[in-house]
Formats: C-alpha cells, sequence, structure tokens
C-alpha cells in the first residue's frame, strides 16, 4: 500500500509539474510580450511536425474594447463628510476583439526553428472590431465613499485596451486573464 501510495503522489508531482510548464511562457500584458511554442502546441494539439506545417498560418487576437466615453466623478465620504482624493469611473465601452501582431523568435543555435513568439500588437490605437453591444462598467470610489460630482471626460475616453484572454487560432492559450472593473449593464 505505502508504494502504491508514493508512486500516486509521484505521478501527480509528475503531472503537477507538466501542467505548470505549460503555461510558463506566456507572459503578455495588453497584447505584448511572449507565447512559447509548447504552449501554441498544446492549445492547438499539435506535434513538432503540425507545428513545422502550419506555423505560417497562426492568428494571435484577444479581446478588446474601445472606449467610447469616461466619466471622471468625485468621491464623497459619507463617514467623515470630506471629499475623498480618490475619484470614480462610468466607462461606456465597445466590446470586440483585435489582431495581436507575432513575431517568430528564432532557434538561437540553428537559426531556423522557431522557438515561440513576441507579441507586438496591441499598442496604443490598435483596431477593435465590434463583437456585441455597448457596456457601462463602473470603477468604485474607495470603501465608505460614493460617487457624487461628474468632474468631466476622464483619462480612458477614446483609448483602446486589451480585456481579454490571448487566442491562438481561436483557441485560448493558458494565461493569466486580463483584470478589468466588472461590467454593469447599460440601463
Amino acid at each position: 500500500m505505502r508504494k502504491f501510495i508514493l508512486t500516486a503522489i509521484s505521478a501527480l508531482a509528475i503531472t503537477g509539474a507538466v501542467a505548470a510548464t505549460a503555461s510558463a511562457n506566456v507572459a503578455v500584458d495588453n497584447g505584448v510580450g511572449y507565447v512559447g511554442k509548447g504552449d501554441v502546441q498544446t492549445a492547438l494539439n499539435w506535434n513538432n511536425a503540425a507545428f513545422d506545417k502550419g506555423a505560417g498560418s497562426l492568428k494571435f487576437t484577444a479581446g478588446a474594447e474601445k472606449v467610447i466615453a469616461d466619466y471622471k466623478m468625485s468621491c464623497f465620504n459619507g463617514s467623515t463628510g470630506a471629499i475623498d482624493t480618490a475619484v470614480s469611473h462610468q466607462i461606456i465601452s465597445q466590446p470586440g476583439t483585435t489582431t495581436i501582431t507575432a513575431t517568430p523568435v528564432l532557434n538561437a543555435g540553428n537559426g531556423k526553428q522557431i522557438t515561440g513568439f513576441n507579441l507586438n500588437g496591441a499598442t496604443s490605437g490598435f483596431t477593435v472590431t465590434a463583437g456585441g453591444g455597448a457596456s457601462m462598467r463602473t470603477v468604485p470610489c474607495p470603501d465608505g465613499s460614493f460617487s457624487y460630482m461628474n468632474l468631466g471626460q476622464g483619462d480612458l475616453f477614446g483609448k483602446t485596451q486589451v480585456t481579454g484572454d490571448l487566442k491562438v487560432n481561436n483557441v485560448a492559450l493558458p494565461n493569466t486573464p486580463v483584470e478589468v472593473a466588472p461590467v454593469v449593464p447599460a440601463p
């Protein structure tokens, strides 16, 4: 029985190590970063031959939004009666997707085999292909405070940003989701 338990624990440890390795090479921030060859192969269920054959047809995309309006609001502290230095935002945005530009990284030893991809897309002003109706979300005031007065246009007005997981050929890559404020449906 002891040998079986140790074997099972060893198998779990190995499985955990393999799973951790699968997402270890994905490091993306707003569409800029690096994706390893193994992560693409895992996502698409490709072996080396399939990867070598299909590498030229890969398309990287991510969920994105274009901010239509950003209303900056003052925060009023209900406990102290003071105007808080923090501000809240009411953001109306158009959700969609964007294409992420990927440059193959070649093996330093032979200069031929692709070892991964540098992602250089999703910089300021990238194109968002609409994918649904506009939505509104709130970036709230700190706890104990509430929004009370419009201060005018916020910094995000007209900006585009990545808001969703990175995909290759419409299959999600094993990366950390992008944090965005909770979405509140428009009335």
